[in-house]
């Protein structure tokens, strides 16, 4: 099997697995009871909490762990809003944001907030002139991704948050994080946002398990009713398993984060290099500068092709890559790449290639091979 999807979900560790199945089989008390079995469970909860705010440069009562990155991104937009939204308010989006940001967006436009897209360039990434005619002393919520998770490129964070302070010093400014973590260096100390949602199962622990860093938790009320999980901030039982998963992948990044690196650049420069050199017609649709992308995703369009079939002509031969993002993939077109100003035709032939750390280069050979075929043979019967 050749697994070129890692943008939808990662391979699970070996030993993020071996310390869920130990959770499961002998510490599985409720972090909430008062005998030795609850307390052992709270504290391997508070270990992973630790480990991953080390990673993330924050304190670990600034983590709210949650179900995953969806859950994360409704949280840090809709918990900081007051009952009664203010009259002539606003909100500020990407063009290309994820369907859990845009439809909360569009859910908070339906209750009488005016909902802005932030135009992007061909590459997916915000135009800063734009944002500073867009966002103004009305804006009540700014949100954005850090990484793309169609074409990789990065946000010019820094710059928002900087805007943001200076022309509406109230507003908040929530930060997607889910496709940026463990593939850019983040530090949430440096970073000017006051809330950040990431996923596990992107960073090679399971699904059903995620995080949000709030700048200061007493600013932000649940969205859940219930008990007093996670400071009364999100009810319900945690789970501890897959907290102690996310722990343990969260540390074992601390520590092979530079490795991971070099290995993501050095699939992403070969496929790249493969693609232009070997295969006529093509767009890159990432951002070719690895000061504006993250590492792991490419995206390509190919003239004359439809993308689909292309993709269950590598899945014949076990090698699984995507048409776009996952939770979008049933939808009709693309809407990020059309945010982005691609033709219609260059859309419909894309395909987004998120390669993992542990890729080797004989797996790239391999996808270029089946590649120039599929492509050659889609084009010659396209042609007849």
């Amino acid at each position: 099997m050749n697994y070129m999807d890692h943008a939808a979900t990662t391979p699970v560790r070996g030993d993020v697995i071996d310390a869920m199945v130990e959770m499961m089989k002998d510490q599985f008390g409720n972090p909430s009871s008062l005998h030795r079995m609850g307390l052992k469970a709270e504290r391997a909860m508070e270990t992973a909490r630790n480990q991953i705010a080390k990673f993330l440069a924050c304190r670990p009562e600034q983590i709210v762990f949650t179900s995953g990155g969806t859950e994360g991104n409704n949280l840090g937009m809709r918990g900081f809003l007051p009952m009664e939204l203010p009259v002539g308010s606003n909100l500020c989006i990407g063009g290309v944001e994820h369907s859990s940001v845009l439809k909360v967006a569009r859910e908070l436009e339906r209750r009488g907030v005016e909902c802005r897209l932030l135009p992007v360039d061909c590459h997916g990434r915000i135009l800063m002139d734009e944002a500073v005619k867009r966002i103004d002393e009305k804006t009540i919520l700014l949100s954005v991704q850090h990484v793309n998770n169609e074409v990789g490129g990065i946000q010019p964070i820094d710059f928002l948050g900087k805007l943001i302070r200076k022309t509406a010093p109230k507003a908040h400014f929530h930060v997607d994080g889910v496709q940026a973590v463990g593939k850019i260096p983040v530090s949430l100390r440096s970073l000017n946002v006051d809330s950040y949602a990431f996923s596990g199962h992107k960073i090679n622990a399971t699904k059903g398990i995620g995080g949000l860093y709030l700048k200061d938790p007493k600013a932000i009320h649940p969205i859940l009713w219930g008990s007093k999980q996670e400071r009364g901030l999100r009810p319900g039982t945690e789970n501890v398993p897959a907290i102690v998963g996310l722990g343990v992948a969260v540390a074992a990044l601390q520590e092979e984060f530079q490795a991971h690196q070099a290995s993501y650049i050095m699939s992403r420069n070969s496929l790249i290099k493969a693609m232009q050199e070997r295969i006529d017609g093509i767009l890159i649709n990432t951002p070719l500068s690895l000061e504006e992308a993250a590492p792991h995703i490419v995206s390509v369009s190919f003239d004359g092709v439809k993308a689909e079939i292309v993709l269950h002509m590598l899945e014949m031969k076990e090698i699984y890559v995507s048409t776009g993002s996952a939770c979008s993939s049933k939808a009709r077109g693309n809407r990020i790449l059309e945010q982005m100003g691609i033709a219609a035709n260059w859309r419909e032939g894309t395909l987004r290639i998120s390669y993992g750390w542990e890729t080797r280069v004989a797996e790239i050979d391999e996808l270029m091979t089946a590649l120039i075929q599929a492509v050659g043979q889609v084009r010659e019967l396209t042609m007849r």
